[in-house]
Formats: C-alpha cells, sequence, structure tokens
C-alpha cells in the first residue's frame, strides 16, 4: 500500500489506528461508561431509592413459600420516581409484618389471610389494615396476617391449615381479589409452582401441591442475585417494570381488575364448584371458628362513576349465594367505598399501582372492625 498518490494507508498506518481506537477505548469509553455507572448505583441507592423486595422462602415444613427472615427489613418502591414508598419487616415465621408471632397465646387469633394485599409491600409494615386492626383490639385480641404476592383462593386454603397448626385462630378473615377465583384452577390460568391449585373433572376436585422438589426460586440463581445486588438493575426491571410493560405493548399486559373476565364467565360453572368446594373445606376443617370472607370493590368503576357497568359484579353475587347457603360471613366492600369515595374524592390505592394506599388500608381496617363488632 501507498499514501503518496493513491491515498491509502498502508499496514503500519492502519495498525496505529487500531490501536489507537483500542487504547481510547479503555482509557476514556471504558472509564467514563464506569463512571457513570457508579454515579447511578449511588443515585439508586441514596436518592432515588431503587426496589429491594423480601427474599421468598421454602417452608418444606409447612409446605408454602413464605418470606426469608434472614432478610429481616427493606424498602419497597414502585413507579419510575418511586412514587410508592414502603419499609417491609419481615418477622421470626416468614411474614411482613411489625413483630413476631407466638405460637402459645392465651389471647383469641384473629388470621389475616390473603395475596399481595395482605402482604402489603406497598405500604410500611405498620400501615397495613391487619396490624390496624389489630391495634383496634387494643390488646384484647391479637391479629396475624399471612399473604404472599400472587397467592390465589386455592393457596388460602394451605394458609388456613398452616394458621390452624401453629395459632388455632378463633376468626379468619379471608381477603378475595376478583383474580383469586380463576388462577385457583390448573388450566385456566398460568401456573404457579408457588401455590397450590386445584383441578376440576367432572363433579371432583382434586389439590394439587406446589413444586418444591424441583422448584428453583430466582435469587437461588447466583447469577441473577450477584446482579440484583445492583441498584441500576433492580429499578430497572422491578421500578420500571420494563418486562411488564413490553409485554402490555404485544397484548400481554394484565387487564383492569386483574381478571380476564371473557375467559372466566367462559368457565362460570367451574369457578363456582371449585370456590364452592374450596370454602367448604376451609370451614368443615375449622368448625369452631369464625369465617368473614371479604372481597374487594371493582376500583376502576367507582372513580369514573361507571361502577354499574363494571364486569367483575357477578362474583360478588357468586359469593353472596354462597355465604347464604355454606353460613359464612361476607363483607363487600363495594357500596362503601362507592359511598366513601362519592364524599371525599380519596381513592384507596396509588395512582401507579392499584394495591391499597394507606387510606384504603385505614378504611378496610374499620369495615372490617366495625363488621365484626
Amino acid at each position: 500500500m501507498t499514501t503518496n498518490k493513491g491515498g491509502t494507508l498502508n499496514l503500519k498506518q492502519i495498525e496505529m489506528f487500531r490501536r489507537s481506537k483500542y487504547k481510547n477505548f479503555i482509557i476514556i469509553t471504558l472509564p467514563t461508561f464506569l463512571i457513570i455507572f457508579i454515579i447511578l448505583e449511588l443515585f439508586f441507592r441514596y436518592g432515588l431509592i431503587a426496589s429491594d423486595a423480601p427474599k421468598p422462602f421454602i417452608n418444606k415444613e409447612d409446605g408454602l413459600v413464605t418470606y426469608d427472615s434472614s432478610y429481616p427489613t427493606g424498602r419497597y418502591t414502585y413507579g419510575s420516581l418511586a412514587q410508592v414508598d414502603a419499609k417491609w419487616t419481615i418477622n421470626n415465621m416468614g411474614w411482613n409484618y411489625p413483630f413476631d408471632y407466638l405460637e402459645d397465646t392465651s389471647k383469641p387469633l384473629i388470621a389475616v389471610i390473603g395475596d399481595s394485599y395482605i402482604a402489603a409491600l406497598e405500604v410500611n409494615s405498620n400501615k397495613n389494615y391487619p396490624y390496624l386492626l389489630h391495634k383496634k383490639y387494643n390488646g384484647q385480641k391479637n391479629v396475624y396476617a399471612f399473604g404472599l404476592q400472587g397467592a390465589p383462593l386455592s393457596q388460602y386454603l394451605d394458609y388456613t391449615r398452616y394458621a390452624k397448626r401453629h395459632f388455632a385462630p378463633s376468626v379468619f378473615i379471608i381477603n378475595l381479589c376478583h383474580n383469586d377465583f380463576d388462577e385457583s384452577i390448573e388450566g385456566m390460568y398460568r401456573r404457579s409452582d408457588f401455590f397450590k391449585l386445584v383441578s376440576v373433572n367432572d363433579s371432583t376436585i382434586t389439590e394439587i401441591q406446589p413444586k418444591f422438589d424441583s422448584l428453583k426460586l430466582p435469587l437461588d440463581n447466583w447469577f441473577v442475585n450477584v446482579v440484583f445486588k445492583s441498584a441500576v438493575v433492580r429499578y430497572i426491571y422491578r421500578n420500571t417494570h420494563i418486562v411488564k410493560n413490553i409485554k402490555r405493548i404485544f397484548g400481554y399486559g394484565r387487564p383492569a381488575d386483574n381478571l380476564r373476565v371473557n375467559e372466566a364467565l367462559k368457565n362460570l360453572n367451574i369457578i363456582k364448584f371449585a370456590t364452592k368446594n374450596i370454602i367448604q373445606k376451609m370451614i368443615t376443617e375449622n368448625p369452631d371458628a369464625r369465617f368473614l370472607f371479604v372481597i374487594d370493590a371493582p376500583r376502576n368503576g367507582i372513580y369514573v362513576d361507571k361502577l354499574d357497568e363494571s364486569n367483575v359484579l357477578w362474583i360478588s353475587k357468586m359469593l353472596a349465594d354462597l355465604s347464604a347457603e355454606l353460613k359464612f360471613d361476607l363483607l363487600d366492600l363495594t357500596y362503601s367505598m362507592e359511598k366513601d369515595y362519592r364524599k371525599n374524592k380519596v381513592k384507596f390505592n396509588f395512582d401507579v399501582d392499584g394495591h391499597w394506599n394507606e387510606y384504603g388500608h385505614n378504611f378496610v381496617a374499620n369495615e372490617i372492625f366495625n363488621f365484626l363488632k
């Protein structure tokens, strides 16, 4: 190659150019990215706090998943600006609650059972409604909470068994959401290896246990565990919910009230049969306990003054019929929430998240306390 007349570079000049590029990458580009990453890491640790969720724990002795009590405290945030910001506390038995549970107690016990609404990571652990209810009894009764994100009605059956085995409650409060019913039935929704499901075949129901022997929790993977120690990664994955948003773009997002109504209505008879069977088992296995089932309101309909157009009110009707047949107490929050919102114009949930905020938890605690009185 020549450089005189043709204007081409010789081999030596090409090699020098390549070395110059590598040198600039090592000396300038790489350190710049590293500095930016360190700055962002500090920012999402001490400024705009990245979410830190409790670590799940497989409790094989009791046959369920709780939280790992060896990671006792943390800070859960949600939203690109951490609009939801709360501190969680995992107690001695692996539940998000501000104090430890005692198995040997002379006080009457109320067990509150549910999913993420009872796990309540979105509010400080001393602001969730089971604890607010506990305070209302002023030492006369204990109220313990048992809840994990994503648990369906079928899993609540195992929670009642767990609570009976360890605490023998005199009252069970079963907190229900609109997606608790179809997600309990195998094949009707995504399979969750975390939770018990039921299989419906003709007129028989079979309980399907969680697959704990083959279940691998995400943070058990050393690579994932290391990566999620980064506040930047946690912020991108948990606060922005990038995976959920991508799914929504392609039509796989969660619908309003977390229920695929058309699919559920196609299987209405199966859902009714399974729901009745599960509730009946809870009551039969605890003949001396009082049961109160609490169903959430279709709040989206309330906020836009279109409650009558809600496509999940059939669930309240189903539960009302079962309440009359099986003789359990039912507290439907629909019309009390509607009345309160019309008067105060305060939402029960966050703008960026459908879970109850502090106002919502306080409202539900008051409703339940007055109902039980």
